[in-house]
């Protein structure tokens, strides 16, 4: 926004200053009422609590009236939220737009010499616009005619009904049609060429956050990104910046819930490692490390893929990797309520693999969530911590130790 506006500064490092700054900016005269933001995919609500800033009724502090917002969600709560104006239910694609759509993306559908073939590829898939995207990958990375597609899908369809009638529903679920076509593009991805490396790389993006995925993330994703892109399963924006990928919410949601078998474990093993591996460029005992460190852009997928490990999953490296990343957006970030949510995660996994029993580690969780308590004004929930920290300290360690000093 400097940039385009010609202005010079440089971009401060606690995240409620670069806030302050944009919001700044974006009631700058010269780009006023001529930008528009948007807040994809967001998730209830009340989930959304802490973002008061943003999601106040009074509008918060963001420039509501200074440019266009849009705001996409499969929560139709939304739709009646105080601090947006006018909100509508949006469909699938018409018919006809379903047609344009598929003969645009696939060029050899264009002279659909069958009856009706196109049509019934986009009947068969309900018009939802991301089940047809994932269809025109396979079809023109195989060469697949309509007919030829619609076949492959009822190869397997008995099956598939029968795992998506057994699935456990939920809120905003995806359609049955993005079901159907992501599991054909994995068969397919199956045959293929390093096929289990592909799948494998799949798996590992399921659990970060869609967005802003960097390709140096993983090791192997500069290598399967072609297959991956022509298979329409990332997509990969024009930036100036380090190079990203983005791979859609609702097939990150199929391949955890359908495409996972028995590879979990192993798959949050990895990932958290390669997590693990960036947020160690940052050493909160070595100042110099804040600028130099590379945590900003992975920090948001550590908090993702947290949010996916359930009780079996908990093993001392995840623990680790929340508590590292907490202190990371407590030193850099002063992101203090964040911090503390990745401490008490830290907390929670560290006890259940001890057992409950007192060790150094757990009172210096109990310390740290004292201190993001302290940094926002919340003393009596602060010196509860501190308290339990401390005595967590005696029973350890004794009375006489510097530990308790």
């Amino acid at each position: 926004l400097q940039d385009i506006l010609g202005l010079t500064g440089t971009v401060p490092d606690k995240d409620e200053d670069v806030r302050a700054r944009v919001h700044a900016l974006l009631r700058n005269p010269d780009i006023k009422h001529k930008w528009v933001g948007v807040l994809d995919d967001l998730p209830w609500p009340e989930s959304l609590a802490d973002l008061h800033w943003l999601l106040a009724p009074s509008g918060g502090e963001f420039p509501w009236g200074s440019g266009k917002t849009i705001v996409t969600s499969r929560c139709r709560q939304w739709m009646d939220h105080n601090v947006f104006g006018n909100g509508f239910e949006l469909g699938n694609f018409e018919v006809e737009e379903a047609h344009t759509f598929l003969k645009d993306r696939v060029e050899h559908w264009r002279q659909d010499a069958e009856d009706g073939g196109v049509a019934a590829v986009a009947r068969r898939l309900a018009y939802f616009p991301l089940a047809l995207t994932s269809a025109t990958g396979c079809a023109n990375e195989y060469s697949l005619c309509p007919s030829s597609y619609l076949k492959e899908l009822d190869r397997n369809q008995s099956r598939l009904l029968e795992s998506w009638h057994s699935r456990t529903k939920h809120t905003g679920e995806y359609p049955y049609e993005m079901f159907e076509v992501v599991h054909h593009t994995w068969q397919r991805l199956s045959e293929g060429k390093d096929a289990m490396a592909v799948m494998g790389m799949l798996r590992q993006l399921a659990f970060v956050d869609p967005s802003n995925i960097p390709i140096e993330m993983f090791e192997d994703l500069r290598q399967h990104l072609p297959i991956l892109k022509s298979h329409c399963l990332v997509f990969v924006p024009k930036s100036a910046g380090p190079q990203v990928v983005s791979i859609h919410a609702l097939t990150q949601e199929v391949i955890r819930e359908h495409l996972m078998g028995n590879a979990k474990a192993q798959v949050l093993q990895t990932v958290t490692a390669s997590l693990a591996r960036q947020m160690d460029t940052f050493d909160r005992n070595k100042s110099e490390t804040y600028m130099t460190c590379t945590c900003r852009a992975y920090a948001p997928h550590v908090q993702v893929l947290l949010a996916h490990v359930d009780h079996a999953d908990t093993v001392h490296e995840v623990a680790a990797l929340a508590h590292h990343t907490g202190w990371f957006l407590y030193k850099v970030t002063s992101a203090f309520i964040e911090a503390r949510r990745l401490w008490e995660r830290a907390l929670a996994i560290w006890l259940q693999l001890g057992g409950g029993k007192d060790s150094h580690i757990l009172a210096e969780c109990y310390d740290n969530i004292g201190l993001s308590f302290f940094e926002v004004g919340a003393y009596p929930e602060a010196l509860e911590q501190f308290t339990r920290g401390l005595e967590m300290r005696i029973r350890v360690f004794g009375c006489e130790t510097s530990a308790v000093a």
